[in-house]
């Protein structure tokens, strides 16, 4: 049996180790690869197969495999789309080895130097949602080398941060971020925010030249063309997104200017689509970061229409992901009613469920009705 022969093998030898996790997602009864929590290894079907004390048994694997295997250059860090397997199965070494330090089970923890040479595999690591009642890993091990290699942490979250603005790619790697905090990682952050700004711009006047007829792509190639415009925008956007929150959150006084002049920059007649949007996602940063930032928002689009109603449709969209009602207090959800009122006012909502569609105005409308109800509820 393949998995019990690299079982036996894998406390030796790395590429048993890796040749082992990847077998361990095979079915054993269906010979399929399930959907299954990435990061959880008791959870792979293949597990069924290995014998009474695997747990410690791969865990002794894991330190050799950190130990001896050869890690990958920062060149990952360039490749936003790829999670190399060597980088993959070093990840899933560290998550289990560190499970097992935090519950006092095995060996001494694992040395500092160990975090610095598979830095790079855990930044590329894509972001998994935690498990209830357990740590989100990743973010621990963000944190864990914050500790252990300070110095040249700004350099590698600089590094995949522009990677993913250059590619436009989705920015899952960047979401847990925060907790690899620093000063220095904040001073950069907020350095490349005008870089990013004018990423998306660039992304947004593509599309619009994409869009003019005499240049225009037909078909089934212009419905991909489109496409990938769309998703380029979408990530670029969240990639400002990501480090404005992040930048609000631990007060970083740079990176919050930066970003009230991106928000203030699409208040200016004529602005184009681009700084509509990068506005928009800097607007709804700063209030996930902290609501401290409302007064300062909603004066700035007051009186930028177009502005005001894209930033309301976007906290509406994602209300889940930016839990900002339970922190407004009562004067401030009584303002948002008011401004979602004002916008979708209730004796239109008839006219907008005709299509029986769920857009962005009826995101906002189901919005206005939370938003009431919250209020209704602090009485």
């Amino acid at each position: 049996d393949r998995v019990r022969r690299l079982y036996v093998r894998a406390a030796a030898d790395p590429d048993a180790f890796a040749q082992l996790l990847h077998a361990l997602l095979i079915d054993p009864a269906t010979g399929r690869i399930p959907h299954s929590d990435r990061e959880d290894l008791s959870a792979r079907p293949g597990i069924t197969l290995l014998p009474p004390g695997w747990p410690d048994w791969l865990r002794d694997a894991a330190r050799n495999y950190l130990h001896e295997a050869t890690p990958p250059d920062e060149a990952i860090l360039d490749q936003p789309h790829e999670t190399p397997w060597v980088s993959e199965a070093a990840y899933l070494a560290l998550v289990l080895t560190g499970r097992c330090e935090d519950h006092g089970q095995g060996s001494q923890p694992l040395p500092g130097g160990t975090l610095a040479k598979w830095a790079a595999s855990i930044l590329v690591f894509p972001a998994t949602a935690a498990e209830e009642g357990r740590p989100d890993s990743k973010r621990a091990l963000l944190a864990r080398l914050v500790r252990a290699v300070p110095e040249v942490l700004p350099h590698l979250v600089e590094r995949i941060v522009l990677s993913h603005v250059q590619a436009g790619a989705w920015p899952n790697r960047l979401e847990p971020l925060n907790a690899a905090y620093t000063d220095e990682v904040g001073d950069m952050l907020a350095r490349h925010l005008p870089d990013v700004q004018a990423a998306l711009r660039a992304a947004a006047a593509s599309r619009q030249h994409s869009q003019d007829p005499a240049g225009a792509a037909k078909g089934l190639p212009a419905q991909r063309e489109h496409q990938d415009h769309e998703q380029r925008i979408s990530a670029v956007q969240r990639v400002l997104l990501i480090l404005i929150r992040i930048l609000a959150r631990f007060g970083h006084p740079a990176g919050i200017a930066a970003a009230r002049q991106i928000v203030a920059d699409a208040t200016t007649p004529g602005a184009d689509a681009g700084l509509m949007l990068a506005s928009r996602a800097s607007a709804a940063a700063l209030l996930a970061g902290d609501t401290a930032h409302w007064r300062d928002i909603v004066d700035l689009t007051r009186n930028t229409p177009d502005l005001a109603r894209g930033l309301l449709q976007d906290l509406g969209r994602d209300h889940e992901a930016i839990p900002l009602l339970p922190r407004l207090t009562e004067d401030q959800l009584a303002e948002l009613w008011a401004l979602l009122s004002q916008y979708w006012p209730y004796p239109h909502d008839d006219r907008a469920w005709t299509s029986g569609f769920i857009g962005p105005d009826q995101q906002a409308q189901h919005w206005r009705n939370a938003v009431l109800r919250a209020l209704t509820e602090r009485g």
